[in-house]
């Protein structure tokens, strides 16, 4: 037996179709509802006319039909277009105003796919279709020159255009929704279409607000005119006042704006019927300040380009009737009002290139962000010639280099994919994640990652290695060489960490044990050559010292002779011999300090007060610089005593070193003829766990790479036979050994300043006064 099967299967879905129709027609009532509701607002609105002028007007139809054709549709756009256009057949008599209407909504229809535009669409059919028409209308049929034809068709471009663009800028800010029949807001816009319609819309205005005013002037102008047709004419009967009072006749009378036909009679019997006036000075309509109605009205040009004014001047005991053809009068004002409005044209026509070269320059810049997006991934992507709008300029060139690092960090990593499994085999490396120094423990704390866990780590740090990494903390790629504490002087490791975060943790790195460390392989590069060095310094040390023991034995001699002698007016050699010895002594000292410089020693570190380092050096050196006549101060702003672990003579050797410079570098700006005294400042202060010394002198400063090359083994800029170039390398490598640095660097007011930076321990202690 087969089971029965549910006819709710089948009727559900056929109840969802009913419903669904159902909810359509509700839709299309809706639709045809609220269409009907906006025609007969259209037509009520339509139907009041802005009369700016005589014969310049407003009219509010194209508003109407072009926002039922945005929101229905053609059809619904000419049937509002036949709707709202109806009431100027009224005004005008003739049907061209709505055929033009019903043309404007099909040509923006058939050209919407090659432009989207309704305000240039609506140009284009004016200069085009609707200014033909126009022209041939009102040439033929009202036998008006060219100027006045012009102008009208001026008048009507602009009423178009003007309400064309501000139906594009709802468009550009809403958009339709016919399932709800509702308008909502875009949340995003067409840059293109952004920029043409707020360049067509601010020409347009601006076009409009132009010709307002001239029409407004224009208005006053032509009712300045016809009174002055009548004060003309009074002037007639002022001159000849007997004559015009007993017959009629035509006189010639000149107004500001030309010459006028008047005829004057001594009352409007005399003055004829309006035939045979108008058969006498060509007129068909005629203005007695009666009111006109139906078409062709007071407010249209067609009244006044073919009108003669009718009137009665004088008292009630002598009054006078006369008729003027104001024909020259009206065309002559229209004319001037078309000169005048060459201004507006100008701005449109300037208005409308703007926009086209705008959205010409939108479009070659989308169009190189598109090839550039397209190429997204390709290796050596190269930016793309300027593109005319630079505000997109720098978003394009950041486009173009993140790619090539994001393609650089993908090939470096497939690179790394594939090296680091023969790099597991070859040395000891350790990849690792989530690494900082943990400056307070000087403890490196790292994750480090196995393929099946992750494990945290810590390392005690070398003292003198620290350092190294609170000064890598924060780089986007940081390699430093370290040692464990506690473990041999030959143990060194190379940390490679990549991708800080705001707190100073690198992302991820990489850590390998090092069979020579690099600081190693700096000291054997040099070693061969500092050997031959101090065997030089040796020669040269024993080859001087006999020629000066020779020299101090002789003056010892002589000395002895002379105080022997007991003669006072001897007194002055006395001098002279102890100043010999003095030098003797001094050129001994320097030679020891030559022998220091080709010996690279590491002493063992001990815990010393830097200011009395300090002291000292500056005491071995101050003889040297008061020969000079050279300034040495000495300032520390520090109230307690500091004390710092590492060779003392190491921390002498590096400031004698810099006295030493400082001097010559002063003695090469006097021979450039600067005469400045010469003023060397040491400064001693301690900032956060360091000890900074600074070393400034007056001097030449470093010039072009020398702040680079400074600390470069053989690298001097004292001239041949003046300096090894190892003074400061030397000095280099003792701060490396202490974990300091050294830094050198020109002065804010000229000279130079080398900075001495290394590892403290504060005491409790006041700090004694030292004197150098």
């Amino acid at each position: 037996m087969t089971a029965a099967i549910p006819h709710d299967r089948f009727l559900e879905p056929v109840s969802h179709f009913r419903e669904r129709r159902r909810l359509r027609k509700r839709r299309r009532l809706f639709a045809k509802l609220l269409l009907v509701l906006l025609g007969v607002v259209g037509l009520a609105v339509s139907s009041q006319r802005v009369v700016m002028a005589p014969g310049l007007e407003l009219y509010l139809g194209p508003l109407f039909y072009l926002f039922a054709y945005w929101l229905f549709g053609v059809r619904a756009g000419v049937a509002m277009a036949i709707v709202t256009m109806a009431p100027t057949y009224f005004w005008w008599g003739h049907p061209i105003s709505v055929l033009l209407g019903v043309g404007h909504v099909l040509f923006l229809h058939w050209i919407g796919k090659r432009q989207a535009s309704y305000s240039i669409g609506s140009l284009i059919y004016g200069t085009t279709v609707a200014a033909v028409a126009g022209y041939a209308l009102i040439i033929w049929n009202y036998e008006v020159p060219p100027a006045l034809a012009t102008l009208l068709v001026l008048r009507k471009i602009l009423n178009d255009v003007l309400f064309a663009a501000m139906i594009d800028c709802f468009r550009l800010l809403l958009q339709v929704d016919k399932r709800r029949i509702a308008l909502v807001r875009r949340r995003c816009v067409w840059l293109p279409a952004a920029v043409t319609t707020s360049t067509m819309f601010f020409a347009v205005v601006g076009c409009m607000a132009l010709f307002v005013v001239e029409v407004g002037n224009f208005s006053v102008r032509f009712d300045a005119a016809i009174r002055d047709v009548d004060l003309q004419v009074l002037k007639i009967t002022d001159e000849d006042h007997a004559a015009v009072h007993r017959v009629r006749g035509e006189h010639l009378v000149q107004t500001f704006m030309g010459p006028v036909r008047v005829i004057l009679a001594p009352n409007r019997s005399m003055l004829g019927d309006t035939a045979a006036i108008g058969r006498e000075l060509g007129c068909t309509t005629f203005d007695d300040g009666r009111q006109v109605t139906g078409p062709n009205d007071r407010g249209t040009f067609a009244y006044w380009v073919n009108a003669c004014r009718i009137g009665e001047l004088g008292g009630d005991d002598h009054r006078l009737a006369y008729a003027a053809s104001i024909r020259p009068l009206v065309l002559k004002a229209y004319q001037t009002l078309l000169t005048q409005l060459l201004a507006v044209i100008a701005l449109a026509a300037l208005g409308i290139l703007s926009c086209q070269w705008l959205r010409r320059l939108t479009h070659k810049t989308m169009i190189s962000w598109f090839e550039v997006v397209r190429d997204f991934g390709t290796p050596g992507l190269i930016a793309p010639p300027p593109v005319p709008l630079k505000d997109f300029q720098p978003a394009i060139d950041a486009f173009v280099h993140e790619n090539n690092a994001y393609v650089a960090l993908a090939r470096e990593r497939e690179q790394l994919a594939l090296a680091v499994g023969e790099l597991k085999s070859a040395i000891d490396l350790t990849l690792v994640a989530d690494i900082y120094f943990d400056q307070a423990r000087g403890e490196l704390v790292f994750d480090v990652l196995d393929s099946t866990r992750r494990e945290r780590h810590r390392i005690l740090i070398h003292e003198g290695d620290r350092q190294e990494l609170v000064t890598a903390a924060g780089r986007s790629e940081a390699v430093v060489e370290f040692r464990p504490a506690g473990g041999s002087a030959t143990e060194w490791h190379m940390l490679i960490a990549r991708n800080p975060d705001r707190h100073a943790r690198w992302k991820a790195g990489c850590m390998l044990r090092l069979r020579q460390s690099k600081i190693q392989q700096d000291r054997m590069l040099h070693q061969g050559r500092l050997m031959d060095l101090g065997g030089m310094a040796s020669a040269l040390s024993h080859e001087i010292k006999q020629p000066l023991f020779t020299i101090a034995l002789a003056a010892e001699n002589a000395l002895f002779h002379v105080e022997a002698s007991g003669d006072e007016s001897l007194q002055p050699i006395v001098k002279k011999l102890g100043r010999i010895g003095e030098q003797v002594d001094r050129a001994r000292s320097i030679i020891d300090q030559v022998g220091h410089y080709a010996r690279l020693e590491t002493p063992e570190g001990e815990l010393f007060d830097p200011m009395e380092a300090v002291t000292a050096s500056a005491s071995f050196v101050r003889p040297i610089l008061v020969a000079d006549e050279m300034t040495l101060s000495i300032a520390c702003d520090q109230d307690r005593s500091l004390q710092v672990s590492m060779a003392r003579v190491g921390l002498e050797q590096i400031v004698v070193n810099a006295l030493q410079n400082a001097h010559d570098s002063i003695l090469t700006r006097r021979q450039g003829g600067d005469r400045t005294p010469g003023r060397i400042t040491i400064g001693l202060r301690a900032v956060d766990d360091l000890v900074e010394i600074t070393i400034a002198d007056n001097g030449t400063g470093l010039s072009g790479d020398a702040s680079s090359k400074a600390f470069e083994a053989f690298f001097t800029t004292k001239g041949p036979h003046r300096g090894t170039g190892l003074g400061l390398y030397i000095c280099r490598q003792i701060m490396i050994e202490a974990g300091g640095r050294l830094d050198l660097a020109n002065g804010p007011d000229g000279g130079a300043i080398l900075t001495i930076t290394v590892p403290c321990r504060a005491s409790a202690e006041p700090l004694l006064e030292h004197q150098p």
